[in-house]
């Protein structure tokens, strides 16, 4: 559909899609699928109304240049193909320009009955076309993925100063685009790089290829229509072939800078993981917890009040001497999940050490913080967990409540300090109890 009758396309995505899927689901490139999209071309060119040798040909070209592609993706790991490294993009652009030189070597000898040109302008009309469409479509058929896009938030549904701002990248990049195209000349190829860099810090991946293809191929229509001819003497290899390369080329920098920014992310998410939770159960780590119920704390309001749970696994030493360490985390991690299952999303949940638990509920009053913890030290009674021995071992948990209306005086601290010894007499009175002292914290 982008090839007109009796002419060649001016843009012909099919070998860039071709391509992509190939990449995209290697099952598809055996030798039926080669041979669905070598019929498929000579469909093409013969509803194009092209003889049977030029088809033949315009095929050859089409295939040779996929297939040199193809082979260069072979050479590439997973993360590399999705173009998720700084250097996918470097990579990924030899191997568009393989493509193109493969394509071009093959069908720049039609040139001269097709074109009208010689075989050199040929060359360079094949490499470029070729080039242009492949570094502007592969990145959003190698990026896209369904999952991501089905979980983007709803625009709608997101404060509008929000809004605002994250579509204020992509304004000014349609701002710069308008200026080019009205002003013109040798340098309005570049007037758009500080819009395409802020975009390429501000959205991710998928959509930067988008918005690179977008801005791509708006630039090649301003050009091609003559908005931004660079030059008085005009021709075909100092215009349109020059034009197109600076155009692959520039689309490289912005996603580059976007898989930096997104690398940044991924290792900060991580470093925030590791400062934030703990290694063995997931939940919250000491620091991190006791820095989180301070604020709460320190922010208490209201009628309901705060309280504390100090929760500590009965007889966890003789767990580990009888059974071993790796035992001893198997039981950490299930009294977690079972301890995890009967609290609410706001509530506090961390592992001091050990065998010690924490949990802080914010807006909860006496009773209803006696009853969690009762629920939370039936789930854990019930467990039977599987250490690989002859019967699932079953274990409890003490638990020391503690409530407060208003910030004690001494803080968390002194919270923590109350828990910690109605938890000391829930394991002197014979453990696999809730303990409370609510009348000192009221």
């Amino acid at each position: 559909m982008t090839r007109p009758l009796g002419f060649l396309a001016v843009v012909w995505p099919a070998n860039a899609i071709l391509l992509g899927l190939f990449v995209t689901w290697p099952e598809l490139a055996r030798r039926s699928g080669w041979l669905s999209a070598l019929l498929g071309y000579l469909l093409a060119g013969n509803l194009s109304g092209d003889p049977l040798a030029t088809n033949l040909w315009l095929t050859a070209a089409n295939l040779g240049g996929v297939a040199c592609a193809w082979l260069g993706f072979q050479l590439l790991d997973e993360e590399d193909r999705r173009l998720r490294r700084p250097m996918s993009m470097l990579r990924f652009f030899l191997i568009c320009v393989s493509a193109a030189t493969g394509a071009a070597l093959i069908g720049c000898g039609l040139a001269p009955g097709l074109l009208d040109r010689s075989v050199l302008t040929g060359l360079v009309y094949w490499f470029t076309a070729e080039l242009i469409n492949y570094t502007i479509l592969l990145p959003v058929l190698l990026t896209m993925d369904l999952e991501t896009i089905r979980g983007l938030p709803d625009p709608l549904r997101r404060p509008w100063k929000e809004v605002v701002r994250h579509l204020a990248p992509l304004a000014s990049l349609c701002a710069s685009v308008a200026a080019a195209i009205v002003v013109g000349g040798p340098g309005a190829i570049a007037f758009s790089v500080p819009a395409l860099l802020w975009c390429s810090m501000t959205y991710r991946l998928f959509p930067m290829s988008v918005i690179m293809l977008a801005f791509s191929v708006v630039m090649l229509q301003a050009q091609g229509s003559g908005f931004m001819v660079t030059s008085d003497h005009y021709d075909f290899l100092d215009g349109t072939a020059s034009f197109r390369v600076g155009i692959a080329v520039l689309v490289l920098g912005p996603l580059t800078v976007t898989n930096i920014m997104t690398l940044q992310r991924v290792l900060f998410d991580k470093l925030e993981r590791a400062a934030t939770l703990d290694s063995l159960t997931g939940i919250l780590g000491r620091h991190a917890f006791l820095s989180r119920s301070r604020a709460v704390l320190d922010s208490l309001s209201g009628d309901h009040g705060f309280a504390l749970l100090m929760i500590d696994i009965d007889h966890f030493k003789q767990i580990n001497d009888r059974y071993g360490h790796q035992a001893g985390d198997v039981v950490i991690r299930a009294v977690t999940a079972a301890i995890a299952g009967e609290l609410r999303k706001a509530d506090l949940f961390g592992r001091l050490g050990g065998e010690e638990f924490a949990v802080t509920l914010d807006a909860t009053d006496p009773l209803a913080a006696e009853a969690l913890a009762e629920r939370v030290r039936r789930a854990v009674e019930d467990l039977r967990i599987d250490i690989d021995r002859d019967a699932p071992l079953a274990v409890t948990i003490s638990i020391g409540l503690t409530h407060h209306r208003r910030p004690p005086a001494k803080g968390l601290s002194q919270s923590l300090g109350m828990a910690d010894a109605a938890l000391y007499r829930a394991k002197a009175e014979g453990r696999n109890r809730v303990c409370s002292r609510l009348a000192e914290a009221l």
